[in-house]
């Protein structure tokens, strides 16, 4: 009963993983007999919710599981819940049949005949009352129209005989029980029509008995419920009827079908009229005997002035014509209708208005598309001498005029022969002195279809009248009717010259005015807007022809206009201009003429235009929304047939327009509303659906596709767009090489050369003044304007002038006045000056920040379109945006980039407790918020502690900022610990986020207030993830761990520490972080180590010696070029101080194989000066042991080298004085260090010196011994007289002769 409850309260839940934990607990209590004594009333609230969650289940997920609780709902109970589901079922199919056709409406019909099928094959058994029986049939039938209804004929027909297929097999009955069920019932519902038009398409090859039986019943219905009523039927009910309207033979429509239509349609056309077109369409036989008679029958709706009655007439007249096959039917037909137009029928009311007229025309000219090929030209003469000629020339209506010549083109296109009298009639049509821009183009377009190829040459006699028509569009470019008929009669012109060479030499002004750029009236902006859809079509054909030609020099405007218009033009416009791009790339390969990236081109061009207008424009969102979605669907239409076209090409053609396509296309996505991912359909096109052949596309072009995104310095929208779209596409091929050119564009330098100051001058706007103290400075320098005041009176004195102005300053005071302060000129130019000075701060820091705002947003791109698959990278993404978050240029950017990875390491599918068995819902959203907080808290914490307070308080949200920054850390601590171990416990655990949560580790360890329980906190957390890696996991590798940052941090912690329990924990979690990865650290990871041996701290020496230990049989092989530094390293550490770091390194050293080559014996001179003891003093001892046992032969060269670095280091450079001798700096610091050093290195060496003795003591005396420092004197002294108690009396005469 429990989970009944749960089941109607949480089922209606958005969220999949409720709805599947709720239906699966209900499922489980019905399997388990738990729920064995439902009452009725529990049964019905359960069936009514069942029958509510048809609509709102989207998913396939929860409808397979809606449909196994069907089953197993049926199953348990059977006769007690199955007619109540059926009930509820009956509700949902009432509502769905009847609602306007739409895709959900379409998906929720389909799963509705699942759910049915299902409910059906489980009851199979159970006695059904009769009446809930036909109820089933009525659901299924339901089902079954709102699927023919909204999909079209042959795709819901194969979808619903595919569903029938399923259910037949399972009870191999049901069909002829349907069909038994459906002659039982006395009144069928509209409904039951699709249920019979499919089983019609069913049984149609396969079972002929059923066949008939089913034909009989379906025409009695239809002609009954659609022909036959007296009420409209609704709409989605004349969709499904195709089929059994196709079955109707032509003894079935004589006896059964016409009779009811002739007397419906006498009766009630306006209820009937709706359903003639398709039936008429759908016929399977000739019509012609009966043709006049259903022209005298749909004559009346044609002009009866109610626009819906006319449309369907029409479709009906439209659908007649091409049913009839005998020409003198359709000619008698033709003057039935003209009779009508004249007013010459009496059985028709003469026609009143201009649409009546209109309707008539139409209906002529949709006889001409007739499949009668019995008409004989001279009958089409005939009609046009005797009805068209007469009628055009009498109208003084301008669109009535248009639409005659309009439908008489139509039966123009039937026309081989061409007589006089027609081209008179055209000729006499365009010079009439009343005839409009308008009228005169409709006589163009006709003469357009009218006359083709060999006929062509007939209109040579009208070249005058042409070429009139053509200069009156040149000479008024502005009016577009004017430009449209010039852009027909100059499309029948070059027609004419293609098909007659001689013609050509009369077209010299037409060809000059075409390419001439600046009378060009096909490619303005105004003819683009304005000109029509005919107009377009007249385009096209022009735009083909000029490629034909080779008088054209430039093409590109004509391309624009071309890609324009087509963008803007409806689908059946716009299949012209497809199929004008097919034969044009299929018959222009040479390269000069290359008309795939020309129209590439122009789509560019286009978007470049459309974003300027877009920014320049307001205009209403809801005419933008639409006008942006019609764009958006023919330029993804455009840019698919243009792939499509290029299908037969070489692949060097296909691979520079793949990747030129790669830019427009992502500049659609931006702009436009297309599919963000249109390039890979291009691709799947442009290949032939080849996917092998896409896939070596991708490899062998990485370059030149990383190239043409990356050409910019600062990259536009387009290539980021394009950069994000190829990482999620192939991310192991782009991700790393375009991580490598953002890393690179990361100018840290720059960024963190910015001070706060300098941010805050860029943000202030141009002209103002953003330091305000400068003013009050540069009123202090106020010039008194006294000694020029000329004396305005005799009456009073200077004086007295003066006092009074003081007089008027005060009172001007009192009174709170604001006047304006007038700077003299010099505060003007001290002002000018400052402000000047701000703005080139200003440029140049907005210069720096465009480039880090451009460099951020590609990573975010990137980030944002790979999502899991970026993991592995995270860490190296970390490491290079963490430093830029101390600019307060790149804080903001670097701050949202941080944060945007929290969703992919915290809730990506396997961390989102989706293997914990949660009952309670609201727990699961808790659990859910809690995690996203742990993560963003993580993010936050580090920002805090790694950045400017000030910088914190202004950029991030004060709630964050509420809690104490110790108390914070050391709860959060804790709290994560205790996640970490809860994820390792149930095996979720990630190194990504271990990544992720290194900042925070690192200035907590950095922090003036870190404890060792912190410490010992971030030790306990990395010793957990640590014990998850493994090389069999892809999520926890080895290679995956952020290794040159851990060692930092645990070095840090041994430096830091003050206790000795955590400096060797830190020791241990470095030992062991070498072992985990002795096969995958790199020569970064090796260097930190080598760096951290000069620490002063012993504890970190020693660690560092016993990780390289961890090392050893990779440190000669795997690291060739730090093989000379690894080995100076361990020798020196041979000689430290510390007995425990130098017993590990005389330890270590034998086993490492390593030497020091001869050459690289200078590298210890950097050691020898350095400023810590802790590193120069072992260094001393180390350089004269390897002298001394490798290589005695250099001790000269390193005795001179050694003389020469003291005297280098000796120099103290003087003090730093003005022009006037005055000292501006103080005395530089003596850096004695270098120079004990080497008295050390030369005391080390004194049994080394042998025969370069007397150069030596030339250094000693008077150089070394009277160095200026007290405690290098001292060494150099104790070098001196060594080497004299080592050398004897050889040195003692040197010493005395010095």
């Amino acid at each position: 009963m429990e989970s009944l409850k749960n089941f109607v309260r949480y089922s209606w839940y958005s969220s999949p993983k409720v709805r599947t934990n709720i239906i699966n607990d209900l499922i489980e209590s019905l399997k388990t007999n738990q729920a064995n004594d439902l009452p009725d009333p529990a049964l019905k609230i359960l069936a009514h919710t069942i029958g509510q969650l048809i609509p709102l289940y989207t998913t396939t997920k929860s409808r397979i599981l809606l449909s196994t609780l069907l089953d197993e709902v049926i199953r348990k109970y059977k006769e007690r819940i199955l007619k109540l589901i059926i009930h509820a079922f009956d509700v949902q199919s009432r509502a769905i049949c009847k609602v306007h056709p739409h895709r959900n409406a379409r998906f929720q019909a389909d799963y509705g005949f699942i759910y049915m099928s299902r409910i059906i094959v489980a009851s199979n058994g159970i006695t059904i009352e009769e009446e809930t029986d036909k109820l089933i049939l009525l659901i299924f039938s339901r089902f079954i129209s709102t699927l023919l209804a909204d999909s079209s004929t042959s795709q819901g027909l194969k979808l619903v005989d595919k569903r029938l297929n399923s259910l037949f097999k399972q009870i191999p009955t049901l069909a002829e029980h349907w069909i038994t069920l459906l002659k039982s019932i006395p009144e069928h519902d509209l409904a039951h029509l699709g249920l019979i038009s499919s089983l019609l398409y069913r049984f149609k090859t396969k079972e002929p008995t059923l066949y008939e039986q089913i034909k009989t019943i379906g025409i009695d219905s239809y002609s009954k419920l659609i022909l036959g009523t007296r009420t409209k039927p609704y709409e989605t009910a004349l969709k499904p009827c195709n089929e059994i309207q196709s079955s109707i033979d032509i003894e079935t429509f004589k006896t059964k079908v016409y009779p009811i239509l002739n007397r419906s349609l006498l009766r009630n056309p306006e209820i009937i009229i709706e359903a003639v077109p398709s039936l008429l369409s759908n016929l399977q036989f000739d019509l012609s005997y009966t043709a006049n008679e259903l022209a005298k029958l749909l004559a009346p709706p044609l002009i009866s002035k109610t626009e819906s009655l006319e449309a369907s007439a029409l479709a009906s007249f439209r659908a007649l014509a091409k049913q009839i096959s005998n020409g003198e039917t359709t000619i008698s037909i033709v003057q039935y209708l003209f009779n009508i137009l004249n007013g010459t029928d009496s059985s028709v009311n003469k026609l009143s208005v201009i649409s009546q007229r209109e309707n008539v025309l139409s209906a002529i000219g949709t006889l001409s598309r007739s499949p009668s090929t019995n008409i004989s030209q001279d009958d089409i003469l005939k009609l046009f001498e005797k009805y068209f000629y007469p009628i055009i020339q009498q109208e003084v209506h301008e669109g009535l005029i248009c639409h005659m010549l309009q439908q008489m083109s139509g039966w123009c296109s039937r026309l081989t022969t061409h007589d006089q009298t027609l081209t008179e009639f055209f000729k006499k049509g365009l010079e009439q002195k009343n005839s409009s821009a308008i009228t005169r183009t409709a006589y163009l377009q006709c003469m357009l279809v009218t006359y083709k190829e060999n006929s062509l040459n007939n209109l040579i006699p009208l070249h005058t009248t042409l070429m009139a028509s053509y200069e009156r569009g040149l000479n008024q470019p502005t009016l577009i009717n004017c430009v449209h008929e010039a852009l027909s009669a100059a499309l029948i012109m070059i027609n004419i010259a293609q098909m007659n060479s001689s013609y050509d030499s009369k077209l010299t002004s037409l060809w000059s005015s075409l390419n001439d750029s600046k009378r060009q009236i096909f490619t303005t902006d105004k003819f683009q807007r304005e000109i029509n859809q005919a107009g377009a079509r007249v385009f096209f054909q022009l735009y083909e022809q000029l490629h034909g030609t080779l008088h054209i020099q430039d093409m590109a405007p004509y391309t624009r206009t071309f890609i324009y218009l087509i963008l803007h033009s409806s689908y059946e416009i716009r299949k012209q201009a497809y199929d004008i791009i097919r034969r044009l790339v299929n018959n222009l390969r040479s390269n000069e003429t290359d008309i795939s990236v020309a129209l590439l081109n122009g789509l560019n061009s286009y978007l470049d235009h459309f974003q300027i207008s877009n920014e320049s424009m307001i205009v209403d969102e809801t005419n933008q929304q639409m006008k942006l979605t019609t764009i958006s669907k023919s330029f993804e239409e455009t840019i698919l047939c243009l792939a499509k076209s290029m299908r037969m090409q070489d692949e060097n053609s296909k691979k520079i327009l793949s990747i030129q396509a790669l830019l427009v296309c992502c500049s659609s996505s931006n702009l436009l509303l297309t599919d963000e991912k249109i390039w890979l359909k291009f691709l799947y096109l442009i290949f032939d659906k080849q996917h092998n052949e896409i896939e070596n596309y991708f490899k062998n072009n990485i370059n030149s596709l990383v190239q043409i995104c990356t050409a910019n310095q600062r990259l536009t929208k387009d290539q980021i767009s394009a950069i994000g779209l190829l990482c999620s596409i192939k991310p192991n091929l782009f991700l790393k090489p375009f991580l490598q050119i953002a890393y690179q564009r990361l100018e840290v330098d720059h960024y963190l050369l910015v001070d706060k100051r300098s941010y805050e001058i860029m943000k202030t706007p141009s002209g103002q003044l953003y330091d305000k103290s400068v003013m009050e400075t540069i009123l202090k320098h106020e010039v008194k304007e006294t000694g020029n005041i000329k004396r305005e009176s005799k009456n009073y004195s200077y004086k007295e002038q003066m006092a009074a102005r003081e007089l008027e300053k005060e009172l001007a005071a009192k009174q709170n006045k604001n006047v304006q302060q007038q700077l003299t000129k010099k505060q003007q130019e001290m002002l000018q000056q400052q402000l000047d000075h701000e703005q080139i701060i200003r440029d140049r820091v907005k210069k720096i920040d465009e480039n880090a705002k451009n460099v951020f947003e590609l990573l975010i791109n990137i980030v944002t379109n790979t999502q899991e698959q970026f993991i592995p990278y995270l860490g190296e993404l970390v490491a290079h945006i963490w430093p830029t978050l101390q600019s307060p240029v790149a804080f903001n950017y670097a701050k949202d980039l941080y944060l945007i990875l929290v969703p992919i390491v915290f809730m990506n599918d396997k961390d989102t407790f989706g293997n914990v068995q949660i009952d309670d819902v609201f727990i699961q959203i808790i659990y859910v918020y809690l995690f996203i907080c742990k993560g963003y808290a993580i993010a936050y914490l580090a920002i805090r502690l790694n950045c400017d307070p000030s910088t914190v308080k202004q950029q991030i949200d004060k709630r964050w900022l509420q809690e104490d920054l110790s108390s914070a850390v050391e709860r959060l601590l804790q709290r994560l610990y205790e996640n970490t171990q809860q994820a390792k416990t149930l095996n979720q655990l990630s190194i990504a986020r271990l990544d992720y949560c290194l900042p925070l580790f690192k200035n907590i360890v950095s922090h003036s207030k870190c404890t060792n329980e912190w410490m010992t906190s971030i030790l306990n957390i990395c010793r957990e993830y640590f014990s998850t890696v493994s090389t069999s996991d892809p999520d926890n590798h080895p290679s995956l761990l952020p290794r040159r940052d851990l060692i930092r941090l645990f070095l840090d912690i041994n430096a830091v520490s003050t206790s000795v329990q955590v400096q060797n924990d830190a020791s241990q979690m470095l030992e062991k972080l070498c072992e985990l990865c002795c096969t995958y650290e790199n020569d970064d990871d090796i260097q930190v180590l080598l760096e951290n041996l000069q620490s002063s701290i012993p504890s970190v020496r020693e660690s560092c010696i016993l990780s390289l230990k961890k090392l050893v049989n990779q440190l000669h092989t795997s690291h060739p070029k730090l093989e000379a530094d690894v080995a100076r390293r361990l020798l020196i550490a041979c000689e430290d101080l510390e007995e425990r770091v130098k017993n590990i390194a005389l330890e270590l050293w034998p086993q490492t194989k390593l030497s020091v080559k001869s050459e690289n014996v200078k590298d210890f001179f950097k050691d020898i000066v350095h400023q810590d003891v802790f590193v120069r003093e072992p260094a001393t001892h180390a350089l004269p042991k390897l002298l001394e046992t490798s290589y005695p032969q250099l001790v000269p060269f390193v005795l001179s080298d050694l003389i020469d670095i003291y005297t280098k280091n000796n120099k103290l450079p003087p003090p730093i004085v003005d022009q006037f001798g005055r000292q501006i700096q103080a005395q530089p610091v003596d850096t004695w260090e270098p120079r004990a050093g080497i008295a050390a290195c030369l005391f080390h060496m004194a049994s080394l010196v042998g025969n370069n003795i007397e150069d030596l003591f030339k250094f000693y005396v008077p150089t070394a011994l009277n160095d200026r420092n007290v405690d290098v004197r001292s060494e150099m002294l104790r070098a001196a007289t060594t080497t004299i108690d080592i050398h004897g009396r050889s040195s003692e005469q040197i010493t005395q002769n010095r």
